[in-house]
């Protein structure tokens, strides 16, 4: 299992993948007020009680912007984006 963690969006999010398929996405936050320091944990402990995800995880990814990202693209193309990078 692969978590996701969506920061740069307007409102952030985890995505928890397995199998190459998205089976959870769940909000962060509500609005774009919101802290994400302030609900970060509180989200996490819910997907962990639905899915038992500190005991399945076993990747764990994030966004961290555009240029950054560039630069690594050969690493995040083989852990987020296996058969595209645009």
């Amino acid at each position: 299992m692969l978590l996701f963690l969506d920061i740069i969006s307007s409102i952030p999010e985890f995505c928890v993948i397995d199998d190459n398929k998205i089976i959870l996405q769940q909000k962060i936050t509500q609005s774009q007020t919101d802290k994400l320091s302030d609900n970060i944990i509180q989200s996490y402990i819910e997907i962990d009680k639905r899915l038992n995800l500190t005991k399945n995880l076993t990747k764990i990814s994030t966004t961290i912007g555009s240029w950054i990202l560039y630069k690594f693209k050969s690493w995040f193309s083989i852990y987020i984006w296996p058969n595209d990078f645009s």
